[in-house]
C-alpha cells in the first residue's frame, strides 16, 4: 500500500478549515513554522507523531487523516469495500453479491446461544466453540448459495 501523501494534505486542510483554523492558528499549536503546514497541505510527507498531533489539535481521528474514513460512522467501509470491488473480476463479483445477498438475509435468530462464546471459558473451549459456529452457519449458508444456483 502507496501512503498517498497528496491526500493526507487535502484531510488536513480540509480539518482544519472545517475547525476554522488558519495555516497560521496550526502551525501555532503544533509549534511548527506556517510554511510547515503548507508543504503538509500539498503533500510533503509527514510521519505519525505530526499525524497525532494534528488529529488531536483539528478533533479528527487519525485514522480520516490517513485514510479518509471514520470507524465510527455507519459507512466507514465503504471506501474499502469500493477498492476491493474494483479489482474484481465479473464472476467475482457475481459471488461476492450472491455472499452479500445471503448473508443481509439471514435472520439473527439463527445465531444460537450455545453458539455464542462466554468470555468465562478457556481458549481451547473457545476454539472448539467457533469452530462449531462456523462449521453450523458456514454449512447454512452454503446450503442456501446450492439451492440458489
Amino acid at each position: 500500500m502507496n501512503i498517498d501523501y497528496n491526500l493526507i494534505g487535502e484531510r488536513i486542510k480540509e480539518a482544519r478549515k472545517n475547525k476554522g483554523y488558519t495555516q497560521e492558528k496550526l502551525a501555532e499549536e503544533i509549534d511548527v513554522a506556517v510554511a510547515y503546514v503548507s508543504r503538509l497541505e500539498k503533500g510533503f510527507p509527514i510521519n505519525l507523531k505530526r499525524i497525532a498531533q494534528i488529529s488531536q489539535v483539528l478533533d479528527v481521528s487519525i485514522e480520516y487523516l490517513l485514510s479518509g474514513t471514520v470507524p465510527k460512522s455507519d459507512n466507514y467501509l465503504n471506501k474499502d469495500f469500493e477498492e476491493i470491488l474494483e479489482r474484481c473480476s465479473p464472476e467475482k463479483l457475481k459471488l461476492i453479491y450472491n455472499i452479500a445477498k445471503t448473508i443481509v438475509k439471514q435472520p439473527e435468530e439463527e445465531i444460537m446461544e450455545e453458539d455464542i462464546l462466554d468470555e468465562e471459558t478457556n481458549d481451547k473451549s473457545q476454539e472448539k466453540q467457533i469452530k462449531k459456529y462456523n462449521d453450523i452457519n458456514g454449512f447454512r449458508f452454503v446450503e442456501k448459495l446450492k439451492k440458489k444456483n
